[in-house]
């Protein structure tokens, strides 16, 4: 599944390429459990490709990416217990799943630079830095000077410390990423729905918003990204199986 192009014309995602191709890492924020955000992605692989992008990163536990690629290359019957059993934040969904075999068809690597299991998490700065440093030693040994995208939850992307109730959640993966690579040029895009749901907390959830007719791109000082990229509507993911609660 592709994404939808009345929500993207091709004209107002123009801005988006232009980033895409000034930039080493491109990382899409977004609010977890929508299929509109991995079906985004999917749908700019051809032109990322075209652009030197050889790798997809997303927020999934780095010991779940083995079996999530051999998964995508047939060589297991089942993506791991991410998807099969996932939790109710959103994260392991379907789509997501659909957006990895087709980077994985395109000959891309794989990058989850979520924590793992004895990974230092409990507070938000361990976790970020943490989540940077898988992302960076993963891209160095699996796609060395390669441009990558990503997509993680849009408080993680954030690269400079924004105004707000979660102003006291930093540093964030991205800032902390920038740190580590600050030869390179990491951009990150917040996706913001306006209407719609999402999935998350266990359950699909309204979007409150300002209806709009189709997306737009734009700065925005206060948001902590390079882009905020408006969407009209969200629609929640779906699941292999139930989210455990």
């Amino acid at each position: 599944m592709t994404f939808q192009p009345r929500q993207d014309p091709a004209d107002a995602l123009q801005p988006l390429t232009d980033l895409a191709s000034r930039s080493d890492v491109l990382i899409f924020g977004e609010v977890h459990g929508t299929q509109e955000v991995p079906q985004l992605v999917t749908g700019l692989m051809k032109e990322l490709k075209r652009l030197g992008y050889w790798g997809l990163a997303l927020e999934i536990p780095s010991d779940q990416r083995s079996g999530l690629v051999n998964w995508a290359k047939g060589k297991e019957p089942n993506p791991p217990p991410f998807f099969t059993q996932p939790s109710p934040d959103g994260r392991g969904n379907r789509q997501v799943l659909e957006c990895v075999q087709d980077a994985v068809r395109r000959g891309w690597e794989i990058l989850c630079f979520d924590v793992e299991p004895g990974q230092p998490s409990r507070r938000w700065s361990q976790r970020d830095a943490n989540m940077a440093r898988n992302f960076t030693g993963q891209r160095d040994r699996l796609c060395p000077g390669r441009k990558v995208v990503g997509i993680c939850g849009n408080l993680h992307s954030r690269l400079s410390r924004a105004s707000g109730d979660f102003a006291d959640l930093w540093p964030s993966f991205a800032f902390c990423l920038q740190r580590l690579n600050a030869n390179e040029v990491i951009s990150t895009v917040s996706v913001e729905f306006h209407q719609g749901q999402f999935y998350n907390g266990g359950q699909a959830r309204p979007v409150y918003g300002v209806p709009i007719a189709q997306a737009f791109l734009q700065k925005e000082k206060d948001s902590g990204h390079s882009l905020v990229l408006h969407l009209p509507t969200a629609t929640p993911a779906t699941f292999l199986a139930s989210p455990r609660a």
